[in-house]
């Protein structure tokens, strides 16, 4: 067999075991899933696995390196709006308000797996789990530091330190997800509560005439 299509097929099977990890990991956490329930749900043997990923250490490290991949890329495209149409920075305010919780009802599984203890237990120990948790936190909290400091060059969001600013506004939204995710309540049920507050909280009073 010609190297190229070895290496698709490789890549495949990786691809597969990830995503087969994944599942697993969101459903019912890392440390009840076993290599051999990966490959059972893979269809392949266990040393197939291994020959890929050494631990489950590995895979979780992997599937984390997507889930940054994918959250970049859905925010590239959540910007591109702006470039068609332009708009005030408490309007992206509630734009990343809307973006997040829309992402949580479409990529569930990614906060399944982030709303786990373990990952942050790992991080403890494992530089590398927690860099990539680190960078993902700071592409959530970038997006709304990003349109906080916009609105106040422009006016539309009242004055404070947009950095912690951005970090209440992801807390209040990241745990209206988590409720979601532990089957609390329906997050739908909060989404215009959720920008309807967000907005009484930062907009800017306009200066009277």
């Amino acid at each position: 067999m010609p190297k190229k299509a070895t290496g698709l097929r490789a890549a495949s099977k990786r691809d597969d075991i990830l995503k087969a990890a994944a599942a697993l990991f969101a459903a019912k956490g890392f440390r009840d899933t076993t290599m051999g329930e990966v490959a059972a749900r893979v269809g392949a043997a266990g040393s197939t696995v291994f020959y890929h990923f050494k631990t489950k250490e590995d895979i979780f490290l992997a599937i984390l390196e997507r889930v940054e991949e994918e959250i970049r890329q859905a925010l590239h495209e959540h910007e591109l709006q702006f470039r068609k149409r332009p708009v005030t920075g408490i309007e992206r305010v509630l734009a990343a308000v809307d973006f997040l919780l829309r992402l949580a009802g479409s990529r569930a599984e990614i906060f399944l797996i982030l709303h786990h203890r373990f990952p942050y237990e790992l991080a403890v120990a494992n530089p590398t789990c927690r860099q990539r948790l680190e960078q993902i936190h700071t592409l959530f909290t970038g997006l709304f530091e990003e349109a906080v400091r916009l609105g106040q060059a422009e006016g539309s969001v009242i004055p404070g330190d947009p950095r912690r600013i951005a970090m209440v506004l992801f807390a209040l939204v990241d745990g209206i997800i988590k409720v979601n995710t532990f089957h609390l309540y329906e997050a739908g049920a909060l989404y215009y509560e959720a920008l309807a507050l967000t907005r009484r909280m930062l907009e800017k009073e306009p200066h009277p005439p």
